[in-house]
């Protein structure tokens, strides 16, 4: 029996005990936690894994802690939000005997299985997305006028291509070596592929994500190979020398040359402004593409590069450097970007050099604009540096001595390792001082900086939207409540009852799918609410009876307000009818206990039913002939049928004696006295029962959509029994069914579905259409503001001899020529992750950084900057577009840069909202 298919009796008894349950999962998951080779791992929701492990009491780790606190049971595995994930979905991955055991207990799904693969460091990791190779064999025999047959084959994005083909050749009859390789595009062979390339990762070679496949030709004995390709910037020619030589049995150690370039920078044709030059998007490379924008439009690195200085300076043998290959991928590119030439060119080469040295930009996956800027910056520091052996250098300390004197070591010191044109033009001078709260001793150094990463002012409350349930039954509020930042749940209950001075205890609750997924805590951070989640907030209705009108102490259950809809769809066939579950209004939330009976949750669902109906409200609800007054007429004429009486006396009088007198006129007297009886006791349930069914329903199975009235809750005065379900989780839910027609007929769909709106809604709305700025100023300000370290980054104190929270305060002391500003847009919760929308007022001409040196005036002439490019960011965070703007230093023209499209642009269009990286100019630079 599964989860779907049991009743939740047969369930709730299959289940080990919660303590069991946390056992045996603690176990799998400790003696099941590496990843090694040809296993399956399993993707699951971790919203859902995360409340498991609360009610289990365990720990991320899978370790069993009993200090933790009580959690819900979300119910069955419920993956479907998986099937459209993105990169930054919220899953995790268990293990396979894991994921048996939760199937085997909660079922739920559906199942998403990834397979693990090797990586460079011979280390097994977890596939994230089912990357799929599609892979065509041209044996000797086949003929050569057909479409290629091509096999679908595993591929992991971080696995190199030559295991991928081998282990695809091992599934078939031994083929003839040497071989030729190609990669195809729309069925048709587009570029002949290298030995060397075997080593490299599969999405370096073939770019799936545009449609790649691969070509394996087999030579024939009298043709040789016969495939002839068209590479889109070369000529088709004979390839004959250029052969796999083996790719199944043995090491490949032959190399061959190439006529074609496997990694070029394609371009057209087209000529263009030097500079005014796109960069084609090889697939999610838009990052990069606004990145390399801003940097080769650098003064003095444009030069540098275009001339070929560069070349002069490589230094191949920096054990911290890329052996000169990033230096020389970027100086080609540069060349072929201000040669005039090309309107726009691809980057296949650069791509493949910056991949091959840093596997996080390698692939197609969206990154950071800055953190490739970054690396970028380093990488080509190390490939240019002047000085070929580093001598040994010490931390250079303050001593007392005066600040200029110490930081004119420091950076001469600095000197001594770090020589180069990113030296020169980029990297500026930090004072950084720290001081011990206990005895106020002060560490001062002197720190190089290649780049700004300014934070942007925070906001010291947090605006939570959320929709009010009262107990009356009254019109829901929509509205924003505004609190501190730090609060609580509780501040926020106690903030909503100043709003609504007439309400009760309240619920804050998390929904999902249309439930109730929890009920938050009052000692819980509002920081567990992020933007994304929908909150209603109930006001407590209790039917418990021991008096807790707080709801503590009771059980929280949820009741789902469900109909039916029939579909009807009409064809050449006639017209066919489907009945669909629908929920016709958001749920109810009681809290009940082990008293609570069948007639108070009844009572109560009739009491929404009598708000929200379109009846009369001086209606007698007692009396279903009020309700239904046709149904009742005809009821009523059935049971006053003649036939009906006569055979009721047969009845009586069949069943007596033969010697006995029959009093007809009794007997007709007494039975309709006791049917009238019976009558009048339906009644009292028929109010109920005839407009809606209420039943228990268990969190394990999925919504049915069959309401009979043999599961349904009775009418009456028994307690319901909640004991086996609350043993198991402490979710309670409920159904309420509705009759489609009492839902069509009785309930008012416009106040079913009206929700007002708060005042403070509408002042929401107009401050954001209102134009909120901060001035690039500020950011400055609050990054050379002092702060106290956090109790997990504190300084050890020499004095004290302990780990203490320092303040830490930041001063600008040297300023670089160019200037890189970062304005950190993205924040990182422990729950969250966040894009920061807010307009950042920056100036394109003008920066003036004077109030931000007042230590170090003389050692800055020059303050001023003037914007020179800007790297844009559009859309929410891990994903959204890239672009750039960016000034030409030849003719001091602006265009905007978005990929391969360029087009000029006036100066003021580089400010924008959605500006991320800033690139500034000192106004002294020649």
């Amino acid at each position: 029996m599964t989860v779907l298919e049991g009743d939740v009796d047969a369930l709730l008894e299959e289940l080990p005990s919660q303590e069991q349950q946390a056992i045996e999962i603690s176990q799998l998951a400790s003696t099941n936690s590496t990843v090694a080779a040809n296993q399956v791992w399993y993707i699951v929701d971790a919203r859902w894994l995360r409340s498991l492990r609360g009610y289990l009491k365990l720990t991320e780790n899978w370790l069993i802690d009993q200090n933790l606190p009580d959690s819900d049971l979300p119910g069955v595995m419920d993956n479907s939000a998986l099937l459209e994930a993105t990169e930054n979905t919220d899953f995790e991955f268990v293990s396979s005997p894991v994921h048996e055991k939760l199937s085997s207990w909660y079922g739920g799904g559906p199942v998403i299985a990834r397979r693990t693969y090797k990586e460079q460091n011979h280390k097994f990791n977890i596939d994230t997305r089912p990357y799929l190779l599609k892979i065509a064999v041209l044996r000797k025999e086949d003929p050569i006028n057909v479409p290629f047959k091509f096999q679908p084959c595993d591929a992991p994005k971080k696995l190199k291509l030559g295991p991928v083909i081998r282990d695809f050749l091992s599934q078939y009859p031994p083929i003839s070596e040497p071989i030729h390789m190609f990669t195809v595009l729309k069925g048709s062979p587009y570029r002949m592929i290298t030995t060397d390339e075997l080593d490299s990762l599969v999405d370096e070679v073939i770019e799936r994500e545009q449609g790649q496949e691969l070509l394996i030709e087999e030579k024939t004995v009298s043709d040789g190979y016969r495939i002839q390709y068209q590479n889109s910037d070369a000529p088709v020619q004979n390839k004959a020398n250029q052969i796999v030589t083996s790719v199944i049995d043995k090491p490949i150690k032959s190399k061959f040359s190439s006529s074609i370039s496997m990694f070029n920078n394609n371009g057209d044709n087209i000529s263009s402004e030097p500079g005014a030059c796109g960069l084609g998007n090889l697939g999610n490379t838009c990052f990069m593409n606004s990145a390399l924008q801003c940097l080769t439009k650098t003064p003095g690195i444009t030069q540098y590069f275009t001339c070929g200085d560069y070349i002069e300076e490589i230094n191949r043998d920096n054990p911290l450097g890329m052996g000169g290959k990033v230096a020389e991928a970027f100086g080609n590119l540069m060349k072929d970007m201000f040669s005039g030439n090309h309107s726009s060119i691809t980057p296949r080469e650069f791509k493949h050099v910056i991949g091959k040295f840093a596997p996080q930009f390698s692939g197609y996956a969206q990154q950071d604009s800055q953190e490739l800027i970054a690396y970028l910056l380093d990488g080509l520091h190390e490939d240019l540096n002047r000085i070929k052996k580093k001598p040994f250098t010490e931390a250079v300390e303050s001593k007392g001595r005066p600040d200029h004197i110490v930081a004119d070591e420091a950076w001469a010191v600095h000197k001594m390792r770090n020589d180069s044109i990113i030296v020169d033009t980029f990297q500026g001078q930090l004072k950084s001082e720290l001081v011990c709260p206990k005895c106020e001793n002060t560490s001062i150094t002197f720190d190089p900086f290649m780049y700004l990463s300014l934070p942007l002012p925070s906001e010291k409350t947090k605006s939570i939207k959320l929709t009010m349930y009262f107990a009356s039954h009254k019109t829901p509020i929509q509205l924003i409540a505004t609190i501190p930042k730090l609060s609580s749940i509780g501040d926020l209950k106690k903030h909503l009852q100043t709003l609504f001075p007439e309400v009760g205890p309240l619920h804050v609750a998390d929904m999902w799918n249309n439930k109730v997924f929890k009920i938050y805590e009052d000692n819980q951070d509002v920081t567990n609410i992020s933007d994304s989640c929908t909150i209603h907030v109930y006001e407590v209705v209790s039917l418990a009876t021991n008096d807790q009108p707080t709801g503590k102490g009771g059980y929280n259950v949820s009741i789902k307000l469900v109909s039916t809809r029939t579909d009807e769809k009409k064809s050449g066939y006639g017209t066919t009818s489907t009945s669909k579950e629908m929920m016709f209004h958001e749920p109810l939330v009681v809290t009940m206990d082990s008293n609570t009976t069948n007639k108070q949750v009844y009572d109560e669902c009739l009491r929404f039913i009598k708000a929200k109906s379109n009846l009369n409200p001086n209606i007698d609800w007692d009396h279903p002939e009020n309700i239904f007054p046709e149904e009742a007429k005809k009821r009523k004429d059935a049971s006053r049928s003649p036939k009906t009486k006569s055979a009721r006396i047969e009845d009586v009088m069949r069943d007596g004696s033969e010697d006995e007198e029959v009093d007809q006129e009794n007997i007709t007297t007494g039975q309709e006295e006791e049917e009238q009886q019976q009558q009048q006791e339906e009644e009292k349930v028929q109010p109920r029962l005839h407009l809606f069914t209420l039943k228990m329903e268990s969190s394990y199975s999925y919504s049915s959509t069959n309401h009979d009235d043999d599961n349904a809750l009775p009418y009456n005065e028994d307690t319901i029994n909640i004991a086996p379900y609350r043993s198991y989780h402490s979710k309670l839910e409920m159904t309420l069914y509705m009759r489609p027609e009492v839902l069509e007929n009785v309930m008012d769909s416009e106040m079913l579905h009206k929700v007002d709106v708060h005042e403070s809604i509408k002042k929401s709305e107009q401050e954001s259409n209102e134009p909120t700025s901060i001035t690039l100023d500020s950011c400055l300000e609050q990054f050379t503001t002092r702060e106290e370290l956090s109790t997990n980054d504190t300084w050890y104190c020499p004095k004290c001899k302990e780990h203490v929270q320092a303040s830490k305060k930041f001063d600008l002391w040297k300023l670089p020529q160019i200037l890189v500003v970062h304005l950190k847009r993205f924040q990182f919760t422990r729950i969250s992750r966040d894009k920061l929308e807010t307009s950042i007022d920056y100036p394109i001409q003008g920066l003036d950084l004077t109030n931000h040196l007042q230590h170090n005036l003389e050692g800055n002439p020059n303050r001023v900057y003037d914007l020179f490019a800007v790297s844009n960011h559009y859309g929410g965070l891990g994903g959204g577009h890239y672009t750039a703007h960016a000034k030409i230093d030849s003719n001091q023209k602006w265009y905007k840069f978005d990929d391969s499209h360029v087009s000029p642009v006036l100066d003021q269009k580089a400010k924008s909202d959605s500006g991320y990286v800033l690139f500034y100019r000192a106004r002294h630079v020649e």
